[in-house]
């Protein structure tokens, strides 16, 4: 700055006619200055809580699963089996024609015998039918669940339902509906069923037929429950090393014997009493009838008749019939022979008549060991059948009419089957093969028709 002006201010007021062409850089910045934090706002308050939403639909309940598997049979006439597991099988169906006001049974299902459950407990239950109408008149199918005891039979009811009305159309709509079990039912272990009745109902003015789709990929019907899932028992856990035997304890010291008692003197023996008076004797009786019959060597080998006694009055005639050998015996073989063989059956001679199952039957016939074999006494033909010891050993806890013992002659223990017992459960497996066999040839015309 020049020494011709006075002070720098008097330079600046110099310089005002001067246009600036450039501006310096910008300085560094400052330190901040000391300054205190402020203190920290009130918490403003809570707003109100908003409406509570809808509550959302009922979810699928995850109990046991029920399947209707039609073309599977349940052991019980009539009856379809309700699975715990599915089946596929294509074409299951059921198409029922249905009158004005008509309520007309559709199909019936049952479980196997409940084995690993106690009681049937109150809860949820929702029913899953695939169906459709073959036209619009108002037709609703009435679902009906109940508890099945076999000694009857006898049927305890546990819900009934009906679907919305079925609609019209040439493939199966899902109908849902969802019920209530409202008393628990106790359940007698390996005989209770859970069974359901379908049914279709006619509302309209008009008549209907209504198709149930059962076993399909796109269309299986089934029901949900709330009932305990029972699995498979798991496998038994190792067991521990056993611990060492402890010492045994010393034998303690056997004790002084007592001293023998002093032996009493032994009494007087009494005087003999005098022989009574011999009684008079009594007069022979009348000579019997002159038939006289001798007893046989039960080892002969030859044919011989039984003899009955016909008594009129005081007499009694011994009776023989030869005649065609209607009733004959060998003793050395043990063989009876007789042309009619009858066996008591009347009602009136029986008590706890139940009926008899068809899984106890098979059970019964699958523990039977048909043999072949020869009598020792007699080795000429071949024969067939059971050993009853091997029924004692099978059976041993069942008093069953099927085996029996007694005491030979010679003092020895025998065994015997009565064979008759066997019919019984024979007619009750081949009923149930000649029920699947027709369902089967149903099963087989129909695919052929198609």
């Amino acid at each position: 700055m020049s020494s011709y002006y006075g002070n720098y201010s008097q330079y600046l007021g110099s310089q005002k006619c001067c246009s600036l062409k450039t501006q310096g850089p910008q300085g560094p910045q400052g330190p901040t200055g000391p300054g205190a934090v402020g203190p920290v706002g009130y918490t403003g308050y809570t707003g109100v809580t908003g409406a509570q939403g809808p509550v959302g639909p009922q979810g699928t309940s995850g109990g046991l699963l029920l399947y209707l598997n039609q073309t599977q049979a349940s052991g019980v006439d009539t009856y379809s089996l309700l699975s715990q597991s599915s089946l596929l099988a294509g074409g299951t169906t059921t198409s029922t024609p249905a009158g004005i006001g008509a309520t007309v049974l559709a199909s019936q299902f049952l479980t196997n015998p409940l084995t690993n459950l106690n009681q049937i407990e109150p809860g949820p239950v929702q029913i899953n039918l695939y169906a459709y109408a073959l036209n619009s008149n108002a037709c609703t199918i009435k679902v009906e669940g109940f508890a099945y005891e076999p000694s009857g039979p006898t049927i305890t009811s546990l819900f009934t339902t009906n679907t919305n009305t079925i609609s019209s159309g040439i493939s199966p709509t899902l109908y849902t509906v969802q019920t209530f079990i409202l008393t628990p039912y106790t359940v007698t272990i390996g005989q209770t069923r859970i069974g359901i009745k379908l049914s279709i109902v006619n509302a309209a003015g008009a008549s209907n037929t209504i198709t149930i789709t059962y076993q399909t990929t796109n269309a299986y019907s089934y029901i949900s429950t709330t009932l305990p899932i029972v699995g498979p028992t798991g496998s038994t856990g190792y067991t521990g090393v056993t611990g060492s035997t402890g010492r045994t304890g010393s034998t303690g010291y056997t004790g002084s014997t007592g001293y023998t008692g002093v032996t009493g003197s032994t009494g007087y023996t009494g005087r003999t009493g005098s022989t009574g008076y011999t009684g008079v004797t009594g007069s022979t009786g009348a000579t019997g009838p002159s038939n006289i019959l001798n007893a046989t060597n039960t080892s002969v080998n030859n044919t011989f008749y039984p003899v009955f006694l016909e008594a009129a009055g005081s007499n009694v005639t011994p009776y023989i019939n030869t005649t065609a050998n209607y009733l004959s015996y060998n003793p050395s073989t043990g063989t009876l022979n007789c042309q009619v063989l009858n066996a008591a059956s009347d009602i009136k001679i029986k008590q706890d008549i139940q009926e008899l199952s068809l899984d106890y039957s098979k059970s019964l016939l699958s523990k039977l060991n048909p043999v072949e074999y020869k009598f020792i006494n007699d080795t000429s033909k071949k024969r067939f059948g059971l050993i009853a010891q091997e029924i004692e050993s099978q059976f041993k806890n069942e008093n069953l009419g099927l085996h029996y013992k007694q005491i030979g002659e010679d003092g020895k223990e025998q065994q015997f089957l009565s064979y008759l017992e066997l019919i019984s459960p024979l007619i009750k497996v081949v009923n149930n093969l000649v029920e699947k066999n027709i369902n089967l040839e149903k099963r087989i015309e129909q695919l052929e028709n198609k």
